[in-house]
């Protein structure tokens, strides 16, 4: 059901001044939707996470997307096929990555499993967030579990460093155990946080 987007259903949507919009890929097969992000004002930010659909995608809604300076967050592989397919570049590096942020003037946030998050912002050297140690039990949701950790972080007025390491500590959590069960409550995120500065 998350495809099946109307203008009539999209306009239910509050919007506040400066609202974070989260945009997964797994949605941009509406075109109501497509052109409803497309319309968002300036004072949005739009929280993209392209996922495994990124290589269905349009090259021409992808232009227009990045048009709109949104927030991208994408793993090595997203990163690889979004490079491949703006630049025809083979691999994924974070000069790769630096360029796509100063051509189109975005910011990214480019997670590397177990090496940690970089944030990578225009005309400014990336900035390293390093993975949390923990035993991975199962990687099921590791990429929207680091969303919403972020964009939690972003809503509550941490700059994108703070709430990229804030998403590694909610992704850490939930891949520590086994299935799918949800991010960690504010209990279970501080005793992890401090368990995490113990180990150091």
């Amino acid at each position: 059901c998350e495809q099946h987007w109307t203008d009539e259903l999209l306009a239910q949507i509050p919007l506040p001044k400066e609202a974070i919009i989260y945009v997964s890929g797994y949605e941009l097969a509406s075109e109501a939707l497509r052109q409803w992000i497309l319309a968002q004002t300036e004072d949005k930010t739009l929280f993209v996470d392209f996922g495994p659909r990124l290589c269905d995608l349009d090259i021409h809604f992808i232009q227009a997307l990045l048009r709109k300076r949104p927030l991208l967050t994408l793993n090595r592989d997203e990163l690889s096929v979004l490079c491949a397919r703006l630049y025809d570049l083979d691999s994924a590096t974070l000069d790769a990555a630096s360029r796509l942020a100063s051509d189109w003037h975005i910011r990214a946030i480019c997670r590397f499993d177990k090496d940690g998050a970089w944030v990578v912002e225009p005309d400014a050297a990336p900035q390293h967030i390093p993975a949390c140690r923990v035993k991975v039990h199962d990687t099921i949701a590791a990429g929207d579990s680091h969303c919403a950790g972020t964009i939690a972080g972003l809503a509550c007025g941490m700059d994108l460093q703070q709430a990229t390491r804030l998403g590694n500590e909610v992704a850490a959590i939930v891949v520590s155990q086994p299935g799918s069960d949800g991010a960690p409550g504010r209990k279970a995120l501080r005793q992890f946080q401090i368990q995490q500065q113990n180990s150091r």
